[in-house]
């Protein structure tokens, strides 16, 4: 794994290559790509971009927990620092700073989801305006849900409504068989939807 910039300028370079490859004059001709190609350009640029936004929200959280970008008393909160440092608009800067510190504290799943390109930044942004605006929304985020009835749950009541086939006390006295046992039951219930949190329940129905 390269340095933080090393990365960065690989990054850089690739898009200075991939601008190249698809300028207004490239796309006219008979050597242009085609346009079955392009569609699929597109929306891989537009995935790819997506999670490099993720990336950048992630980061967003820890430059603000620092908090020596007060240094110089230039400015008094993080977004006008941000629309500073960066030449953005102040609703640009506001709205990044917001939707991070979303992602980071009540939507870490929809941060995870971002990175990974399977949830659009569209779609992050959405979910941090919308899901996480009080204490008892943040709260409802964190439930666990059986998805089979849409209740919320806890480990120890959810196990109890599944075939479980738990070894005999006498055959486990420290109790570890019946813990892994019933942590590969919740794994496994995870891993098929059936447990979800309510930010993932959200996150699917949406």
């Amino acid at each position: 794994m390269g340095s933080l910039e090393g990365v960065l300028d690989r990054i850089e370079s690739v898009v200075s290559e991939l601008a190249g490859l698809l300028t207004p004059e490239s796309l006219q001709g008979w050597e242009a790509p085609s346009v079955g190609r392009l569609v699929d350009a597109h929306a891989r640029i537009r995935r790819v971009t997506g999670r490099l936004d993720g990336v950048r929200l992630t980061v967003l959280p820890r430059i603000e927990d620092d908090g020596s970008w007060r240094s110089g008393g230039m400015t008094r909160t993080f977004p006008s620092w941000l629309r500073l440092r960066e030449g953005v608009s102040a609703s640009t800067a506001r709205k990044d700073v917001t939707t991070a510190r979303r992602l980071a504290t009540a939507l870490p799943a929809t941060r995870d989801r971002l990175v990974a390109g399977t949830v659009g930044v569209d779609h992050a942004r959405v979910m941090s305006e919308v899901a996480p605006t009080s204490e008892t929304r943040e709260d409802a985020l964190a439930w666990l849900i059986d998805t089979r009835t849409g209740e919320p749950t806890t480990p120890e009541a959810f196990v109890q409504t599944v075939a479980v086939d738990l070894p005999d006390p006498v055959d486990d006295p420290d109790g570890t068989r019946t813990r892994e046992q019933i942590t590969k039951v919740l794994e496994t219930a995870v891993a098929e939807g059936i447990l979800v949190t309510g930010e993932g329940l959200v996150l699917r129905e949406a």
